[in-house]
Protein backbone atom coordinates (compact mmCIF):
# COMPACT_ATOMS: atom_id res chain seq x y z
CA UNK A 1 0.00 0.00 0.00
CA UNK A 2 1.21 3.52 -0.81
CA UNK A 3 0.09 6.79 0.74
CA UNK A 4 0.44 9.79 -1.59
CA UNK A 5 0.27 13.26 -0.10
CA UNK A 6 -0.78 16.28 -2.12
CA UNK A 7 0.51 18.73 0.45
CA UNK A 8 1.87 21.87 -1.16
CA UNK A 9 5.28 23.43 -0.67
CA UNK A 10 4.01 25.54 2.23
CA UNK A 11 3.18 22.45 4.31
CA UNK A 12 5.94 20.06 3.25
CA UNK A 13 7.84 20.43 6.53
CA UNK A 14 4.68 19.62 8.52
CA UNK A 15 4.20 16.50 6.39
CA UNK A 16 7.79 15.40 6.95
CA UNK A 17 7.41 15.89 10.70
CA UNK A 18 4.19 13.86 10.72
CA UNK A 19 5.89 11.03 8.81
CA UNK A 20 8.72 10.93 11.36
CA UNK A 21 6.36 10.95 14.35
CA UNK A 22 3.50 8.73 13.15
CA UNK A 23 5.55 5.76 11.87
CA UNK A 24 3.07 4.81 9.14
CA UNK A 25 3.38 1.11 8.25
CA UNK A 26 3.07 1.83 4.53
CA UNK A 27 5.14 3.69 1.96
CA UNK A 28 4.47 7.44 1.96
CA UNK A 29 5.19 9.72 -0.98
CA UNK A 30 4.68 13.39 -1.83
CA UNK A 31 3.23 14.53 -5.15
CA UNK A 32 4.37 18.15 -4.96
CA UNK A 33 5.08 18.29 -8.70
CA UNK A 34 1.84 16.52 -9.66
CA UNK A 35 -0.80 17.96 -7.33
CA UNK A 36 -3.08 19.24 -10.11
CA UNK A 37 -2.84 15.98 -12.04
CA UNK A 38 -3.80 13.93 -8.97
CA UNK A 39 -6.61 16.33 -7.96
CA UNK A 40 -8.07 16.13 -11.46
CA UNK A 41 -7.71 12.36 -11.87
CA UNK A 42 -9.29 11.50 -8.50
CA UNK A 43 -11.67 14.49 -8.19
CA UNK A 44 -10.05 15.77 -5.00
CA UNK A 45 -11.77 18.98 -3.89
CA UNK A 46 -10.24 19.42 -0.46
CA UNK A 47 -7.86 18.06 2.12
CA UNK A 48 -8.02 15.78 4.03
CA UNK A 49 -9.34 13.39 1.39
CA UNK A 50 -8.63 9.69 1.23
CA UNK A 51 -9.37 7.38 -1.64
CA UNK A 52 -8.56 3.72 -1.85
CA UNK A 53 -7.55 2.62 -5.36
CA UNK A 54 -7.51 -1.12 -5.90
CA UNK A 55 -5.05 -2.79 -8.31
CA UNK A 56 -7.80 -3.23 -10.91
CA UNK A 57 -8.61 0.49 -10.83
CA UNK A 58 -11.78 0.36 -8.68
CA UNK A 59 -11.90 3.44 -6.40
CA UNK A 60 -13.54 3.96 -3.05
CA UNK A 61 -13.59 6.98 -0.75
CA UNK A 62 -12.40 5.95 2.71
CA UNK A 63 -11.99 7.88 5.95
CA UNK A 64 -8.66 6.65 7.31
CA UNK A 65 -8.68 9.18 10.13
CA UNK A 66 -11.49 7.33 11.88
CA UNK A 67 -12.92 3.84 12.10
CA UNK A 68 -12.25 2.85 8.49
CA UNK A 69 -8.50 2.54 9.09
CA UNK A 70 -9.29 -0.98 10.33
CA UNK A 71 -10.64 -1.77 6.86
CA UNK A 72 -7.18 -1.04 5.43
CA UNK A 73 -5.52 -3.39 7.88
CA UNK A 74 -8.01 -6.15 7.03
CA UNK A 75 -7.27 -5.72 3.32
CA UNK A 76 -3.57 -6.16 4.00
CA UNK A 77 -3.97 -9.43 5.85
Amino acid sequence: MVYISIDGLATIENWKKMMREEHNPWRSLMAVDNIKKIRDKYFVEGVPYSILVYPGGHKEIINVRHEEVEKLYKLLR
